[in-house]
């Protein structure tokens, strides 16, 4: 008997050994996770349509048997090991088995499920941010209510981050396009293209939506171009932004060009020198005859055309432009658009029928427009735009388009052309001495110049010493930008000269007789002034000399 009692001990702990409070505070912990589970399983078969009469028993009895499992191990701690292996096998072959069933954003325990976990933690605490006042296209403030989604606050967010870096680099053009890194940036500053870091594609997409919703645009249409317009707040002051949206094969593009004050500004701040200004709006104030206007693409043409319009009395003149695009409102003008060559002929008849004073044509492509122009300029003044790098190259081209030169030359009276350069940043330019030689190779008077202006060669530093970035032009060294003139004028002997079929150094030789000065010659009085440097002239002079 003694020896059956020694051996149920052996077996039976002492007094209290299953309600060690310790154990019974760990068993409660590691039950709370499988009696939750159970519950979520309950609920989830129903959602998912998973066997529930299969799989309610299969995770609650799972627990059950880890349990006495645990009771009945000798070692407590091997016991609750065998528990949570138990538990957490049933576990597993449930979520992988309707895991399979489902589609892969309701799928659980992944790696894009805990990232998603991860995410609305961080989302909880987003806030709406609002860095510059936005409009959309009927006026309205885009606005987010403190109520939205979190997604809508993130994308509002990105929205605003987005355009405030658009006002603060001074951008005049961007474009988002498809990349491998996601959506590629680009950024035009001054007529230079920089390029940002990449937009990741999820949310790049999504503010892309946001953008064509606040444009007047259709969200579900995403390959057929579609043109919308919103605008910002910056300074008081409003700045229109212009928007193209288009779909490629590889995702969606858009563009956005802030719509510049430029174009509406007055002839007398061009920045043209004082001596051309006097003689072009002599001539510019003739009841008739032809003034062309000439520069690159993306160099001013359309804001000295306007300019030209404005400095006419619109309340006592009719006044009327003929363009592809009005690219700003001109007030008391009015303004008329065509759609293609042949719509321009019909256009210009049309305008030329109401008897205008002064009309503006923004391009000559073909010989019968060349004939319109000519037809109408004995008793109208007309101002036309051509694409051409030089006065010269201006006039070669109106002259092979109308076909015969002493018809041509006949009632022109001046050709203005003119290239954009960037203007140095007054915060951080940096004075030198220039090169005698070169000054010499550019024409200048050595004794009349003390020194010009250049971007900074070396890296800016604070009051300490540490690097800093130019708060004013953001590190490019250049700030806004204005433009050099060059103004070819005809009189009858110059006119005589072109007709007669000279050629080009006969007619750049009779140009110079007349005191003219070329292109680059009136870029360089800039470099001068101290307005930009020789390093920006040079550029933009061999970008002109690559193109028509």
């Amino acid at each position: 008997m003694n020896h059956l009692l020694s051996a149920i001990q052996t077996y039976v702990p002492e007094m209290g050994g299953y309600f060690n409070p310790v154990k019974v505070v760990v068993m409660a912990a590691l039950a709370l996770p499988w009696l939750w589970g159970s519950a979520w399983t309950d609920k989830d078969t129903r959602q998912t349509r998973m066997p529930r009469s299969i799989w309610l028993p299969a995770v609650f009895g799972g627990g059950v048997l880890g349990m006495l499992v645990m009771l009945l191990t000798p070692v407590f701690i091997v016991g609750v090991g065998v528990y949570v292996v138990i538990v957490c096998a049933v576990g597993a072959v449930y979520v992988m088995q309707r895991n399979s069933k489902v589609i892969p954003e309701a799928r659980v325990l992944t790696a894009e499920w805990f990232a998603r976990i991860v995410q609305r933690r961080r989302d909880a605490s987003v806030n709406v941010v609002a860095r510059l006042k936005v409009y959309d296209h009927a006026g309205q403030p885009a606005v987010i209510p403190a109520d939205g989604s979190v997604q809508e606050k993130r994308v509002y967010n990105q929205t605003q981050n987005l355009l405030y870096d658009i006002m603060w680099r001074r951008a005049s053009e961007v474009d988002v396009s498809p990349s491998k890194e996601g959506l590629a940036l680009r950024y035009v500053i001054d007529g230079l293209v920089d390029k940002c870091d990449p937009l990741d594609r999820p949310d790049g997409d999504r503010m892309l939506d946001y953008l064509k919703t606040l444009a007047g645009m259709d969200v579900e249409q995403k390959r057929r171009p579609q043109t919308g317009k919103i605008s910002v707040d910056l300074a008081g002051q409003q700045v229109d932004i212009d928007i193209v949206a288009a779909g490629t094969t590889s995702g969606p593009r858009m563009q956005l060009k802030i719509v510049q004050e430029a174009v509406r500004i007055r002839l007398g701040e061009l920045g043209i020198p004082d001596d051309l200004l006097a003689k072009l709006r002599e001539i510019n104030t003739d009841p008739s005859g032809l003034i062309i206007v000439a520069s690159q693409r993306h160099n001013g043409l359309t804001s000295t055309l306007y300019s030209l319009m404005r400095d006419h009395d619109a309340y006592t003149q009719h006044l009327m432009t003929i363009e592809a695009k009005a690219e700003a409102d001109l007030e008391n003008v009015t303004q008329n658009t065509y759609d293609g060559e042949d719509d321009q002929i019909r256009v210009i008849a049309a305008a030329l029928r109401r008897d205008p004073n002064v009309v503006m044509i923004d391009r000559c492509p073909t010989a019968t427009v060349a004939e319109r122009v000519l037809d109408g300029v004995s008793d109208k003044k007309i101002v036309l735009g051509i694409h051409a790098r030089d006065s010269f190259k201006a006039l070669a081209k109106w002259v092979q388009v109308v076909g015969e030169a002493p018809k041509a030359v006949k009632p022109l009276q001046a050709v203005l052309s003119q290239v954009l350069v960037r203007k140095l940043c007054p915060a951080c330019r940096e004075a030198y001495q220039p090169n005698t030689e070169l000054l010499r190779k550019a024409n200048l008077p050595a004794d009349k110049v003390e020194h010009f202006y250049r971007p900074p060669s070396k890296p800016l530093t604070d009051e300490k010493g540490r690097p800093m970035i130019c708060p004013t032009c953001q590190g490019s060294g250049y700030f806004g930008r204005t433009a050099a003139f060059e103004l070819l004028v005809f009189d009858d002997a110059y006119r005589k000269l072109i007709a007669s079929g000279a050629n080009l150094t006969q007619i750049k030789a009779g140009a110079r007789k007349n005191k003219m000065l070329y292109l680059q010659e009136q870029a360089l009085r800039l470099v001068m002034e101290g307005v930009t440097s020789v390093q920006e002239v040079i550029l933009v002079t061999r970008i002109s000399k690559g193109q028509g």
